[in-house]
């Protein structure tokens, strides 16, 4: 069919529907819902009363069956079949009068499929593969199905011509409570069906009753709404005018006020992000570095006091020159007329300055720019990831690699981690702000380690978008 012909049925039939009114609108849509939701409930009560009473029938007889049987079984617990005189009593149980009317047949099962008794003599011994209702009941549970007949040792059973009710009931040790084998029985369930459907024809009258019920009731409070909802409509229509021009004022006015606020909030963030990551980055790695060189100098371990001191000197007075820079409001201004990779190579020069430790490079950029604010970035991703190599990894294998891969550059501190190492470290604070700071300018970090114990410190951000802002 064109989809313009069925567009166009679409809206005529929206269109008639709007003219019905709130009141029929209902009763059409509400009447489809309630014959529906009767047909789920019904089936469903119906379903579930013919379950209930399955199994209520079913428990029943096995309780009362258990009570004749286990008795003459208990000798299944070392053998496959029963003894001339077991088999004798339960062919005269199933012939008195109490029996003989209600349960049609019984089979008594062993775990592996094999009849151990059966009326019928030549099942006696035969195995079968066990079904899904055998194995439940060996694994202690009581399983009954009404009139479903499709094993093929059922077929005498399926010959009677009658609803039969098949139980599978497990069969315990006297002492041990152990099941030693299974019982069927295969009761005649003319009553029971009766019963059901007799429940049934009840359970649908009152499912409709009720769904009437409700239907009517709320019928009569939508159509009492709707003619209450036509009156104020006419009411409001006059005020529609000035409602829609004070609205619209204030939306702007909203508008505008939440810009200003989001915009002020986003600028406080970023400077107190700022301000925190360059705190941690710079001042507070340059003090942690004097605090470690003044410990080793207590403990003896340097090797030269004088150079050693020398070191906390030099870095006290650029973690004190870091810090009038930020209350300045600046952020290493050196940077701005650094390329890319003068930056990286600057980041590392100071590091192996300050550590006496040596780092392969491995920087490839070309000729890529950046802005400022990916340099103080690039910066102090690879100067945290150093400071991490060497404090936690103690400087081993330290290396950085850059590169440009499409427009993104990337970016990788790598050192071989002791065995004693902190996998943990990467949640550090540290490591934290510095997500934030490559995050925040649309770029991406990780952290891992990798199956031959090196460390991974990762970072890739776009360049192109970034280097359009100068």
């Amino acid at each position: 069919m064109d989809k313009s012909i069925l567009s166009d049925r679409k809206a005529r039939i929206a269109a008639g529907l709007g003219r019905l009114g709130l009141t029929r609108q209902f009763v059409l849509a509400g009447s489809v819902v309630a014959i529906v939701a009767m047909l789920v409930v019904g089936f469903w009560a119906s379903d579930r009363i013919a379950r209930d009473a399955t199994e209520s029938a079913a428990a029943a007889t096995a309780l009362y069956m258990d009570s004749f049987i286990a008795p003459l079984a208990q000798e299944l617990a070392e053998q496959d079949t029963l003894s001339i005189g077991p088999i004798r009593a339960l062919d005269e149980l199933l012939a008195g009068s109490g029996l003989k009317d209600r349960v049609v047949s019984i089979k008594i099962w062993k775990k592996d499929g094999g009849v151990a008794y059966a009326r019928d003599l030549e099942l006696m011994g035969k195995r079968f593969p066990p079904s899904e209702n055998l194995v439940a009941a060996f694994g202690g549970a009581t399983v009954a199905e009404l009139d479903r007949l499709d094993d093929p040792e059922s077929a005498d059973e399926a010959a009677a011509g009658i609803p039969l009710l098949e139980i599978y009931s497990p069969v315990r040790a006297a002492w041990t409570g152990d099941i030693i084998a299974v019982a069927e029985f295969y009761e005649d369930a003319s009553p029971l069906v009766a019963q059901i459907e007799h429940a049934r024809i009840q359970g649908w009258l009152v499912t409709a009753l009720v769904t009437m019920l409700i239907g009517v009731t709320l019928i009569g409070i939508v159509h009492r709404g709707s003619r209450l909802i036509e009156a104020q409509r006419k009411e409001l229509a006059g005020r529609l005018v000035e409602s829609e021009r004070m609205t619209r004022q204030n939306q702007e006015l909203r508008l505008r006020a939440e810009q200003t606020t989001r915009r002020i909030a986003e600028i406080n963030e970023l400077n107190l992000r700022r301000i925190g990551a360059d705190l941690h980055d710079g001042a507070a790695q340059q003090i942690g570095f004097a605090a470690l060189r003044l410990d080793a100098v207590r403990g003896g371990r340097a090797r030269d006091t004088q150079e050693a001191l020398s070191e906390i000197a030099e870095a006290l007075r650029t973690a004190m020159e870091e810090i009038r820079q930020i209350s300045r409001g600046l952020t290493l201004p050196e940077l701005d007329s650094l390329s890319l990779d003068a930056c990286i190579d600057r980041a590392i020069r100071a590091h192996e300055k300050r550590t006496g430790t040596s780092v392969d490079a491995a920087v490839d950029v070309g000729e890529s720019t950046a802005s400022g604010l990916v340099k103080v970035c690039v910066y102090r991703f690879v100067q945290e990831g150093l400071n991490n190599a060497f404090r936690h990894g103690q400087a081993l294998d330290q290396a950085v690699a850059a590169r440009i891969s499409g427009d993104r550059l990337v970016i990788q501190v790598t050192n071989r981690a002791p065995e004693n190492s902190d996998e943990e470290r990467s949640g550090g604070l540290g490591l934290s702000g510095l997500r934030e700071r490559v995050e925040g300018l649309g770029g991406d970090l990780t952290f891992r380690l990798n199956e031959g114990g090196q460390s991974i410190l990762s970072m890739e951000i776009d360049l192109p978008a970034e280097a359009a802002d100068e």
